[in-house]
């Protein structure tokens, strides 16, 4: 979950929003003396992921803390039936008051049953709240391909990894995606947090721009982020597009590639999420947060997963 000043950043633009959606187009002004609290609902799964994913459910209400919902009642349904139901999160004690001060720590628990096509509607339900509800059909990922290269010592990735990924889309269709690298290490397979993505004209959204090996110390405030590398298909629609990224050095590994589906309210949602993650520019405000969720806030995502693997080991240890 985000930290303290980011959730305040969310929570300002969660209240202003414009929904993306016909059934949530509406905006919610700062002085409404009448807004009341509601749920914000967050759940960022894949159907390729762990048997058990976690849900966040909280409330959302302007001058607090963000808190978790102890006693909701969380329902999934997967093309019309009802899977799972959810009557408490992992961890939560009823007789410790202070049990609900950070969401992150308290997920609801759900089972992964999902597969690529299927209609899934969450619904949570709570006396003291709005019921809340998302509906979303998951995503196919598409067919890919890709190559390593290491640099050489001097160039201007020095010893870094040079990512060459080609990205079949899927015909006859408006596509959205997103791409994650992780590397196997001691501690099991890492996501790689420090991808460098910013010369690549498919993550740029068609500009790219100069990047360097350290972005904390880029003041260009008014360059473009995809800190969650989600793409569309708008510059190589019906084709093959070909992204290149660079890493940090990796000692022998194993790496993964993950070319996920997913539907426009993430990529609009984590679009908008680097932009509220951009503190230092006081050019930005806050932006408008796309949600699906209808008779609250949030966002509630399945993806559709591809991942292929390679074995990598240095040529110049």
């Amino acid at each position: 979950m985000l930290q303290l000043n980011k959730y305040i950043k969310l929570l300002i633009a969660l209240l202003s929003l414009s929904a993306i959606f016909a059934s949530c187009e509406k905006e919610i002004p700062l002085d409404d003396s009448n807004f009341k609290p509601r749920l914000y609902l967050y759940y960022l799964g894949s159907e390729a992921g762990s048997s058990k994913q976690k849900f966040y459910i909280s409330e959302v209400y302007t001058g607090r803390k963000p808190r978790i919902i102890k006693d909701a009642k969380l329902e999934v349904f997967v093309n019309n039936q009802l899977k799972q139901s959810v009557l408490a999160p992992k961890g939560v004690s009823e007789n410790d008051p202070n049990c609900c001060e950070e969401p992150r720590r308290h997920p609801y628990i759900i089972r992964n049953d999902f597969k690529v096509g299927d209609k899934v509607k969450f619904r949570v339900s709570h006396p003291n709240y709005p019921k809340s509800e998302a509906e979303i059909t998951i995503a196919k990922a598409p067919e890919f391909s890709f190559a390593i290269k290491e640099m050489d010592e001097g160039a201007k990735w020095n010893k870094g990894l040079q990512f060459k990924i080609k990205v079949q889309d899927i015909p006859n269709e408006r596509n959205f995606y997103r791409l994650k690298i992780y590397h196997s290490s001691d501690r099991g397979r890492v996501l790689d947090n420090g991808v460098h993505y910013k010369e690549d004209y498919i993550l740029m959204k068609g500009q790219p721009q100069a990047d360097t090996k350290n972005n904390d110390f880029d003041f260009s405030w008014n360059q473009y982020e995809n800190r969650y590398l989600v793409f569309s298909d708008e510059l190589f629609k019906d084709k093959d597009g070909v992204i290149t990224v660079y890493t940090n050095r990796y000692e022998e590994c194993i790496v993964y590639v993950t070319v996920e589906g997913i539907d426009e309210a993430t990529f609009r949602y984590l679009q908008a999420m680097d932009n509220l993650a951009d503190d230092d520019n006081p050019l930005v405000t806050p932006s408008i947060v796309p949600t699906n969720v209808v008779g609250g806030v949030g966002l509630v995502s399945i993806a559709g997963s591809r991942t292929k693997k390679k074995l990598f080991i240095p040529i110049n240890p």
